[in-house]
């Protein structure tokens, strides 16, 4: 993927279902583009993330399942492990 307004254009249209990005960089990307997604309330450790969920997802509908498998997966270290993989 080139870059993260493609990413969230990607979102937008439904090709992808999620996107994790900075969370001003997201807000500033969302907002200029008129995209109208849906900023999870979800933290990844760091910088703040902005995770878009694309409108026409499944995952859309379980939003709430969604953000409880993302709190799961920070608790049980899953989270902490992926981001290992790329320091």
């Amino acid at each position: 993927m080139g870059n993260y307004s493609t990413a969230l254009r990607m979102v937008s249209k439904g090709r992808i279902d999620v996107a994790v990005m900075p969370e001003l960089l997201g807000d500033y990307i969302n907002k200029t583009n008129a995209f109208d997604l849906r900023k999870a309330a979800f933290k990844v450790p760091g910088q703040p993330s902005f995770i878009a969920v694309s409108k026409k997802s499944k995952l859309a509908q379980s939003m709430q399942e969604l953000e409880i498998a993302l709190r799961n997966m920070k608790a049980d270290g899953t989270i902490e492990r992926i981001i290992g993989l790329y320091r």
